[in-house]
């Protein structure tokens, strides 16, 4: 589900309890290695689920002093 981007996150609940789990399913970067494999994962959703996907953008913002 990611390549080369941090992993989405799914919260789950599951009798009461919050679940966390990042998947890791995917490869390396895009483009980088002409011989990279990718691996391909499948989940389903439930009601209630929530699936938190974001790239490296996110997490490289910069506040006012240009501080990530």
């Amino acid at each position: 589900m990611n390549a080369g981007h941090n992993p989405p996150i799914l919260l789950r609940r599951n009798a009461g309890r919050l679940s966390v789990d990042r998947l890791t399913e995917g490869g390396t970067v895009i483009g980088l290695l002409s011989c990279a494999s990718y691996r391909q994962g499948d989940l389903i959703l439930e009601p209630g689920d929530l699936l938190v996907a974001f790239t490296d953008g996110v997490r490289e913002t910069m506040n006012g002093q240009e501080e990530e």
